[in-house]
């Protein structure tokens, strides 16, 4: 389960440094009277929605994007065509190009209690920049409940890591070493609480994993690299449901050869991460 999971985790991380393919001409497909309706089919969910995009001429080629609506003044067809063009360039025209009338489900990709602004660009497969944002009206994905449940965590010393949660709610953990913190190229110098908090993020993506009850994991089944005597070594726990994490953050960071007491964890409210724009892929 876990190098799978964290073997995503460094995707993700690494697509963000795409480079930029060549812009070509500048046009405005409103000259030509194109319009691409945006609509939300049926309820949102709390991490995702169904949006429908009808275009007025199905001949030509377009993106899908959901942008946090407090994000719009930035949202510029120039900057999406940027995202979609860098995307492109990694996986190909037709992961991400669609025509004629497409219903982009967005389950999963969501953050909950977000309101978003479903959006469409011109695209093509010269890179063209078009001018025209096309919009539609703005939706919240659902709220999720809040847990209350803390996780202890300790160390026996030798290779075992201990969770222990003080109610029934489901939750996620991670072991970390500093071979994970360079295969997913984050530096060393980076906060714990930082790296743990994204990792978290990304391992509530998958309810299958979620765990109940006290849960004892050895190092051995998490390190990436050779963990031995003196080594430091981190592990982190939250409460997780329906994708997302939605509790207070446990960390612990311990030598290997060194117990550690569950009193020795702290405990922290974890930050609302910033939502981000997401582009609608074919699947």
């Amino acid at each position: 389960m876990k190098k799978v999971l964290f073997a995503l985790v460094a995707i993700a991380l690494v697509f963000v440094s795409c480079k930029k393919t060549t812009e070509d001409k500048k046009t405005d497909p409103k000259a030509d009277g194109l319009t691409i309706k945006l609509e939300v089919v049926g309820t949102p969910t709390t991490t995702g929605a169904v949006i429908r995009s009808t275009p007025s001429d199905t001949a030509i080629y377009y993106a899908q994007f959901c942008v946090p609506t407090a994000q719009m003044s930035q949202a510029t067809a120039q900057a999406l065509a940027k995202q979609i063009y860098d995307a492109i360039a990694e996986d190909g025209f037709e992961s991400y190009a669609f025509h004629g009338v497409e219903e982009c489900d967005w389950e999963g990709k969501l953050d909950p209690n977000t309101k978003y602004t479903p959006v469409a660009i011109q695209i093509d497969e010269k890179s063209t920049v078009y001018e025209t944002l096309f919009q539609g009206a703005p939706f919240t994905t659902a709220s999720v409940p809040q847990s209350a449940m803390t996780i202890g965590i300790t160390y026996d010393g030798v290779d075992a890591v201990t969770f222990t949660p003080s109610g029934t709610d489901t939750y996620i953990y991670a072991i970390m070493d500093m071979a994970f913190l360079d295969s997913i190229e984050i530096p060393h110098t980076t906060p714990i609480e930082e790296v743990a908090e994204y990792v978290l993020g990304e391992l509530a993506k998958y309810p299958k994993d979620y765990e109940t009850g006290p849960v004892t994991e050895n190092i051995g089944n998490w390190a990436f690299g050779t963990v031995t005597t003196g080594d430091e070594v981190w592990a982190a726990a939250a409460p997780a449901t329906e994708g997302v994490v939605n509790g207070t953050m446990t960390t612990a960071t311990f030598t290997i050869g060194t117990p550690v007491a569950e009193n020795a964890a702290r405990q922290i409210p974890m930050n609302a991460r910033r939502p981000q724009i997401r582009i609608a892929r074919r699947k």
